[in-house]
Formats: structure tokens, C-alpha cells, sequence
């Protein structure tokens, strides 16, 4: 049955007419900006940029010319559409320096600064303007925000207009900032706002072929569409777990848990032996991918097969991180596969799964955000976190305070805390700080009393190392509050209180929720001391005696022990240690397993002794005590030389 095309010109006046109805027109007509100096783009001079009010932007890129066997770069003339949210921060802009006519700066610009001018072309009228990076907000903003359109067409520049090696180069460097916005450890974040979307129709087409492309093309294309959630391109990341570049492999194992793309969990299954990246990202499904996870683990370790380890491990290593309660299936599992394992060696990995799932279970909640090693929060959506501090006296919150914290939409901020004790007075400071742009941290400062607390030892940090593990990763945050930091606060050495740390996250019911302690202290998180050793020696008590803590005498006690040490050994030592003498050393094969050292002073009639644990490499130095040591320890007298 034949059909009546559609009216597609109708059809656009209408869409036009709706998005016009939705987006008033800015108040401006065009505004365009040349830099001469300092800066430049790609080995030319700076560009050109002109946007108009419809969002169409044309960057002039002169490009550069050839110079001994250095080649010559063609000029481009780049072309796009700028988001409408970009169009309304550039009419902010423009409004708050009123329309370029806010009184400038008359300071001298810094030596080999870049001279922008500015030319707006509004109500039909034209005013231009020359300026440079000295001058005060809101024109240090303008610039900012051209800068890095600059910046981002500059990226497009190399990427499709030069050579294969520039193009790699620029790939390197978009890689770089989108693991730095995602929160990746040692990465820096960009000094100026990019649309990552302007580079998504390149990189999906290296998806579509990636067998033309080189692997730093591939892992740049799966960074930029995971980092801009487009799970249209699953398939194709999915395909790419099965490549034989390692790096490609890593990006596309982090990509299918990231974008959540269950239907990779097969392809993990087969390929866990090829990175951490998989068995990471298969225990990241959580609930989807427990079948599968049980079946790996539950074998135990077997010498042609140490899957089942690997995952346990990868499990320890990220423990901090876990998305959400242990599944008993998981854990029956690691029973299991101790019983099946013959290696004492594999067994441990085994048994400290099974001890992290009673002592320290992960957080119940969904995965809302991250703090890196840096202490930088990275959510996976507009979260608000809220942190701060509070001190336990025996089981009850006695004091506490709340550090400031951004609001719901900061992308990425550091946490800051510190802590330092004086006289009486624990000073705290606690706050954020921007990650890029604004560099001034935002902090609350108080000092509180706590009368006779002369320290507060550091017993623990979410980012301790954990034993069995290589690496130190991130922390998860739910909206329960989490022990980022603990200390003990000492009083002539003992412990009277704690001092905690806390963050957790906001839910949406909760916009205007700040931070309260919790009712019930979080449990400590130190381990536990160990007693000491009791040592005894001819009757003598050693543990109820320690030695002060007198550098000078420690050092003059070790110096007396090597000279004595190089004698024994038949040697002649450089010198003595006057009025020390090392009367007696003990074999290694004591019964307490303690090596003893007994150190004479006999002018000043007293004496001191050393326990050395070689297994703990420990010393426990003793003394002064009183009186002859030949007597109250039986010792036997040394024969008088003949003269």
C-alpha cells in the first residue's frame, strides 16, 4: 500500500520551534577571540575561535610551516556545535564582565604573556577589546573558557590533520585526562573544561574496525566511551576481551564493568588468566556473577590451575572497594577450596579471605562513590559526602565536629585532615580542597581540650596495606558512616580516648543532612597489642624495667657491643667505649630464644642488659640496675690477667 511521505521540512520547523520554546537565545550575536604570543596551538600560532549564538564554533588553526626536516603542517578550519549548556556558561561569562565593559586590570602583563583580543558583536553592535591572563575574574574566566576550546580542538587538530605519530601522541594525552577525571592514582587533572563528546564519532569508528588501528587508538576509544557512558559500544568492547594486547585487553575488562554489560561475564570467565583487570571486573557484577565465581574459587589451588587463588586474591587486594555485602555462596566456597588445597602456601590466601569476612565485612549499600589513594573523592553520580571528626572517651562520644564539604555535583575534591597534638590541645583541621581550577582548600580548624593528652598515635587508615595483598586501592563509601582515619590518644603513654575520622555519603531523601557522629562509636580498628615477651634473666625481671629513652646511652650500650663483637671475633677494634664492659653474651639457642647482653658499668656501679629477638628483630634494652652483676646474675668473675 503506498504510504504519503512525511513533511520532513515541517517536522524541523517544529523541532526548531520546540528547542527554541526550551532555550531562549543568548544575548549575544558572536563573540570571537585571537591570540598573538605566548600561547600556541599545535606548533602555529593560536587560533582563531569564533562562536555565534546558535552554538556553531570555527577555530582557525594557521598551522605551521616546513623548517629543515621538520614537515609542514597544513592549515585546518575546524568546525562544530557547542553544547547548549557551554552556550549559557559563555553568556555567564559575558554578562559578568557587562558585556567587556567591566573596569580592566592597568597592572604591566607578565613577560611573554598572550594578548587576547576579544571582539562581541551584540544588538548589532561591535566592541573589541585587548587583554591577557593578569587580568582579574570574570576576564581570567573568559580566557579560561576559550583556552580550552583551544585546547580540545587542538586535540582534533592532531588526531585527523597531521602524522600517524602525532595523532598517537594526542591519543596518549586523552587517555591521560579521562583516567584523571574518572579518578585515576597519579594522573593529572586538566586545567580547562573539554567536551569529550566532540571526539566520540573518531573513536566509535575505531571500534567499528579495530583491526586497522593501533592498540593506543583502541584503549583510548573504550576510556572515552565508557567515560561517557555509551553502551552502545558494548558489543564491540565486548569482542575486544579477546585480543592479544594486554593493555587493550585491561581497558576493555574495566569498561564492560564499568558501562555494566552482563553479557561479558562469559568472556571474563574465559579469559581470567589474561589480566587483574577481569577478575576484578567479574567480581564487580556482584550478584549476576556469583555462579561463576563460585565455580572458579570452590576447586581450590592446583598446580596446573591457580585461577581459584587468583580470584581470592584479587578479592583481598580490593577488599576496601567491594560492592556491597560478601555472598555466603563466595565464602562457603573459600571453605571448600581450603579443604581441597595441599599447598600451605595457597591455603593462607584462603584463610585470610575467610578472616576479612568475620573481622572487617564490607559496608552494606550500593557503590555511590570512591576515595583514592590521594584522598580524592570520586563519585559514579552528583553524591554529597559529608565527613568529619568525633572523640571516644571508654564507649560514648564525647566531642565532635563536621569538616565542610562541596556540594552534590563537585566532579572531583581531596579530603583534607590533620591532626596535631600540644600541651593539652589536639588541633584538628578538616575540610576540601578542589582538584583543578580554584586551589584554596576549605577547612574547618578547632582546637579541643583534652587535658593531659600529650600524643595522638596514628593505629589506622583505610589505606593501610592489607596482608596478603600487593596493592593499596580505594575505598568505597555507602550512606553508613566509614573509618577513614583512627587515632589513640596518649596520656603518659597510655591510651585514655580515640579519635576518628568518618565520611559517608548523602542519600537523595537527605539534601541537607550534615555530619552527626554515629550513636554507637565505630568498633577500633588496631590490632590488638601483642603482650610483651616476659624476660627473665638469674632471677631477674627484664619486661618490668625498660631502659629510658636515652639516645646518647642506647648509643654508647650498641657502640660498646660491636667493639666487643669484632674481639670476639679476633679482630682489633678502632677503639673503646670507656667505662662500658660487655661481661656476658648469650648463644642464640637460649631456650626463651633470646639473645642477652650484660653491660657493666663499674664506676658508677650499675649494670645493663639487652634481649634481642632475632625472629621479631627487637631489642629490648633494660637498666640501670643497682649493685654487682656477677652477683645477681651468677655470673662467673673473669680471671685476672697476669701481669
Amino acid at each position: 500500500m503506498w504510504r504519503r511521505r512525511p513533511n520532513t521540512v515541517a517536522t524541523a520547523t517544529a523541532c526548531v520551534l520546540l528547542c527554541t520554546a526550551a532555550w531562549a537565545a543568548p544575548a549575544f550575536d558572536s563573540v570571537s577571540v585571537s591570540v598573538r604570543g605566548g600561547l600556541r596551538l599545535v606548533g602555529g600560532r593560536a587560533a582563531t575561535v569564533k562562536v555565534s549564538a546558535d552554538g556553531s564554533c570555527v577555530c582557525l588553526v594557521p598551522g605551521r610551516p616546513a623548517r629543515g626536516e621538520r614537515k609542514a603542517w597544513r592549515p585546518a578550519r575546524l568546525v562544530h556545535r557547542l553544547s547548549q549548556e557551554r552556550v549559557q556558561e559563555l553568556e555567564s561569562v559575558l554578562a559578568d564582565t557587562k558585556w567587556l565593559t567591566l573596569p580592566k586590570s592597568a597592572g604591566p602583563p607578565p613577560v611573554d604573556a598572550s594578548q587576547y583580543e576579544i571582539t562581541l558583536v551584540r544588538l548589532g553592535r561591535e566592541h573589541t577589546i585587548t587583554c591577557n591572563p593578569s587580568w582579574p575574574a570574570p576576564y581570567v574566566s573568559l580566557i579560561g573558557f576559550f583556552e580550552g576550546i583551544m585546547r580540545q580542538e587542538s586535540l582534533v587538530y592532531r588526531l585527523s590533520w597531521i602524522s600517524r605519530k602525532e595523532s598517537l601522541s594526542a591519543c596518549e594525552e586523552l587517555t591521560s585526562e579521562i583516567e584523571a577525571l574518572s579518578g585515576g592514582w597519579g594522573r593529572m587533572h586538566p586545567r580547562r573544561k573539554l567536551d569529550y563528546a566532540r571526539f566520540l564519532p573518531r573513536f566509535k569508528q575505531v571500534l567499528d574496525n579495530p583491526y586497522r588501528a593501533h592498540p593506543i587508538q583502541i584503549r583510548t576509544a573504550i576510556k572515552l566511551v565508557t567515560y561517557l557512558k555509551d553502551r552502545s559500544e558494548c558489543p564491540h568492547i565486548r569482542r575486544l576481551l579477546y585480543v592479544l594486547d594486554d593493555r587493550v585487553q585491561s581497558a576493555a575488562a574495566q569498561a564492560v564493568a564499568d558501562l555494566g554489560d552482563a553479557k561479558a561475564i562469559p568472556a571474563l570467565v574465559e579469559t581470567l588468566r589474561a589480566t587483574h583487570e577481569a577478575r576484578w571486573s567479574l567480581i564487580r557484577f556482584g550478584r549476576a556473577a556469583v555462579p561463576y565465581i563460585v565455580r572458579v574459587i570452590e576447586p581450590g589451588a592446583q598446580d596446573d590451575n591457580l585461577d581459584s587463588v587468583d580470584l581470592v586474591r584479587t578479592y583481598i587486594e580490593h577488599w576496601g572497594e567491594l560492592p556491597g555485602p560478601l555472598d555466603i555462596r563466595v565464602v562457603a566456597a573459600a571453605r571448600r577450596a581450603v579443604a581441597a588445597t595441599e599447598s600451605r602456601t595457597w591455603r593462607d590466601y584462603y584463610e585470610q579471605f575467610l578472616r576479612l569476612a568475620v573481622s572487617d565485612p564490607p559496608p552494606v549499600g550500593d557503590v555511590t562513590c570512591l576515595i583514592n589513594q590521594q584522598w580524592t573523592v570520586v563519585p559514579r553520580q552528583p553524591v554529597r559526602v559529608v565527613h568529619g571528626w568525633y572523640v571516644v572517651a571508654g564507649d560514648r562520644v564525647v566531642q565532635h565536629g563536621a569538616g565542610p564539604s562541596p556540594d552534590a555535583g563537585e566532579e572531583l575534591f581531596r579530603i583534607r585532615f590533620d591532626v596535631k597534638a600540644e600541651a593539652g590541645r589536639v588541633m584538628i583541621r578538616c575540610g576540601w580542597e578542589p582538584v583543578a581550577g580554584r586551589r584554596e582548600e576549605t577547612v574547618a580548624e578547632r582546637a579541643v581540650d583534652l587535658p593531659g593528652v600529650s600524643e595522638v598515635k596514628r593505629v589506622y587508615s583505610c589505606f593501610d596495606r592489607r596482608p596478603f595483598a600487593n596493592e593499596v586501592n580505594p575505598v568505597r563509601l555507602a550512606d553508613s558512616y566509614r573509618t577513614l582515619w583512627e587515632g589513640h590518644l596518649l596520656k603518659n603513654g597510655q591510651v585514655v580516648g580515640r579519635l576518628i575520622h568518618a565520611a559517608r555519603v548523602v542519600p537523595p531523601d537527605e539534601p541537607k543532612a550534615s555530619f552527626a557522629p554515629p550513636a554507637v562509636p565505630a568498633a577500633t580498628r588496631a590490632k590488638p597489642a601483642e603482650p610483651a615477651k616476659q624476660i627473665v634473666f638469674r632471677g631477674l625481671d627484664l619486661t618490668a624495667r625498660p631502659l629510658k629513652r636515652d639516645p646518647a646511652l642506647i648509643h654508647a650500650l650498641e657502640l660498646a657491643l660491636n667493639y666487643h663483637a669484632i674481639r670476639e671475633a679476633g679482630g682489633e677494634p678502632p677503639g673503646d667505649v670507656e667505662g662500658i664492659d660487655v661481661i656476658y653474651r648469650s648463644g642464640p639457642r637460649e631456650e626463651s630464644g633470646l639473645i642477652v647482653t650484660v653491660f657493666h658499668v663499674p664506676a658508677k656501679r650499675v649494670f645493663y642488659i639487652s634481649a634481642h629477638d632475632p625472629g621479631a628483630r627487637t631489642t629490648l634494652m633494660s637498666g640501670p640496675f643497682p649493685g654487682d652483676p656477677y652477683e645477681q646474675l651468677h655470673l662467673p668473675r673473669p680471671t685476672p690477667k697476669p701481669h
